[in-house]
């Protein structure tokens, strides 16, 4: 539904505008509604063959047996996701560079075990990548020597159904790849470094400099209000 906003006009910071050119000069313009729809089969179609690839894996739980729904019972099978992707949202942004919206934060993170989930359940808990190893350590029994003083928060609980206690109030997302995972340049100008900080209804993130010389760039939004995140309430005169 934002495919068609104008970034400039809605005020948002000036790497969006310029990682989305950058993509069209290196993986080719995304300008026709015909060309946008086979950028979308196409991020599909990679999704459904991870899913028949992931459908071969768990098939062999099923192709031993007894032996497999033992193992099955046994076995806590996690799926999540490095990023998330734009999908042409926000005036056509591809990929996940340089923002912080939600399609780029919110990944896939699903724990399945038929003994402790034997129907679905859902939570709305504010987790982050940083929290994926203390809360495995401890599914796992992991000893406390093997343990180190990790910033992550534990939310073993919330997996075993122990309680529903709040994990933490909000979660920090920081981007510093200025290069995009490129060898060489042009890339993307100052200010191009996000630290973001992203509670239930609000996020806000300021877009910076490291060497001081360009003046920092906010972005703010309501996300109860403003799902979609079309309005910048951290804009100059809002």
């Amino acid at each position: 539904p934002t495919v068609d906003e104008d970034l400039i006009l809605n005020h948002k910071p000036t790497a969006h505008a310029a990682v989305k050119a950058a993509m069209a000069v290196g993986l080719g313009p995304v300008v026709t509604e015909a060309v946008q729809q086979n950028y979308l089969n196409f991020y599909g179609n990679l999704m459904k063959e991870v899913d028949r690839q992931i459908g071969e894996l768990l098939d062999v739980f099923d192709q031993t047996g007894a032996a497999g729904e033992d193992a099955l019972n046994n076995t806590l099978i996690i799926r999540t996701s490095d990023h998330g992707e734009n999908g042409l949202c926000h005036g056509g942004l591809r990929q996940k560079n340089f923002n912080a919206y939600e399609e780029t934060l919110r990944v896939p993170l699903v724990y399945s075990n038929p003994k402790l989930f034997p129907t679905p359940k859902r939570s709305d808990a504010l987790v982050s990548h940083v929290d994926f190893l203390p809360t495995i350590a401890s599914l796992l029994g992991a000893p406390p020597e093997a343990r180190a003083d990790w910033q992550g928060v534990d939310y073993s609980h919330l997996i075993l159904g122990q309680s529903t206690a709040p994990v933490q109030d909000s979660i920090v997302f920081t981007y510093d790849d200025f290069q995009a995972g490129q060898a060489r340049g042009p890339y993307v100008r100052q200010p191009n470094h996000i630290i973001s900080l992203r509670e239930k209804r609000y996020k806000i993130a300021r877009y910076y400099d490291p060497s001081g010389k360009e003046k920092p760039q906010w972005e703010m939004y309501d996300l109860r209000r403003d799902p979609l995140e079309r309005t910048n309430i951290a804009a100059p005169g809002y």
